[in-house]
This record gives structure tokens, sequence and C-alpha cells, in this order.
């Protein structure tokens, strides 16, 4: 993370983020390129690790990815917000987001 000043590391913080958020999208590899796909998702804490259920058919492309090569990664975030600067010509349009990245081996 480029920005380390505004990574987000507290546990409560990250539980909000889960919570208000409703799309993740999971990152597969293939031989060519990465394969990424938005669902929705389900999570648990077991003590501090974090359990993500990612939904899915039971067979399908993904399911292919995934008994081939089971590292994923992942990104869940907002919509996040436009924010304009105060003075346009000395400064650019920026967003505010909040997000939880990561990655994993689905089970």
């Amino acid at each position: 993370m480029r920005r380390t000043d505004r990574e987000v590391t507290d546990i409560d913080e990250i539980k909000s983020i889960l919570r208000e958020c409703h799309i993740i999208n999971s990152g597969f590899r293939t031989d060519d390129y990465p394969y990424v796909v938005p669902t929705n998702y389900g999570y648990e804490f077991n003590d501090e690790q974090l359990v993500l259920y990612i939904h899915g058919a039971p067979v399908g492309y993904k399911r292919k990815l995934i008994a081939a090569d089971s590292r994923m990664g992942f990104a869940i975030h907002d919509a996040g917000k436009l924010m304009m600067p105060k003075d346009p010509s000395k400064n650019t349009p920026s967003m505010a987001y909040r997000s939880v990245m990561g990655y994993g081996m689905p089970n």
C-alpha cells in the first residue's frame, strides 16, 4: 500500500467495512491472465482470523480455476465518494473510499 498512513489495521474498523459492503471481487489465476469475478459474500471471524464465504455454484469456471490453483486475491470496497478540491486550479479531484483487501486459499 502506497499510503500506509491511511491503512486500516483496527479490527473494529475492518469489521465495519465488511458489514457495510456487499460485493467481493475475487481474483483467480489462469494460464494467460487474472480472472476477477464480483459476487456477494458472507463472513465471520474465528478469533482474529477472517473467514469469507463467497457466493458461487459448485461447478463452473471459477471452481475449475480453484481446483487448478487455489490461491486467490480479493478486494471488498464501498462505492466511494468523489472529493472535489476547494481550488481546482491547484488540486485534482480525489476519491474517499474504504476497502479490505487480502489473499488466501478457498476451501
